[in-house]
């Protein structure tokens, strides 16, 4: 995830930039320094990075939505919860990340970072209903 966000971000700033200094290197007649060649050989790196990056991004995406469709499509189970843990530090709107350990019957004892409501159902010991991958018990999230 933190790959994909880089890489996006990065894109997002090399291909406009790279853009930038290869028209300028191609259309201005004389620059305050250099030379319009070095502006557009400038841009010409900088381009083909951002479309390198750009390209690592969709690939990154591409394979985080499989993974995503995967787990929705998957398998549901009445897990038992294991543990919950926290983590404050981690946010977005009213949901907080959790560290969840779950025991799935067919797949065993797995661990997952979720966001979730605060809500009391997260204690150790509690039924949860999860959908996961069954080629990767790992890649679940809890349903409801």
């Amino acid at each position: 995830m933190v790959w994909r966000l880089v890489t996006g971000i990065l894109a997002g700033v090399f291909l406009p930039l790279g853009v930038v200094f290869l028209t300028i290197g191609l259309t201005a007649d004389e620059i305050d320094r250099g030379t319009p060649e070095g502006m557009a050989y400038a841009g010409a790196g900088i381009a083909a990075a951002g479309v390198i990056l750009a390209a690592a991004f969709l690939v990154l995406w591409r394979k985080e939505a499989a993974r995503r469709r995967r787990r929705r499509e998957g398998l549901r189970a009445t897990a038992e919860i294991v543990e919950a843990k926290w983590m404050t530090n981690v946010r977005s709107g009213s949901t907080i990340g959790l560290r969840l350990t779950v025991r799935i019957p067919a797949a065993g004892t797995v661990t997952s970072t979720v966001l979730a409501p605060i809500t009391p159902q997260w204690v150790a010991g509690a039924p949860i209903e999860v959908a996961y991958d069954p080629s990767d018990p790992s890649n679940f999230e809890p349903v409801g």
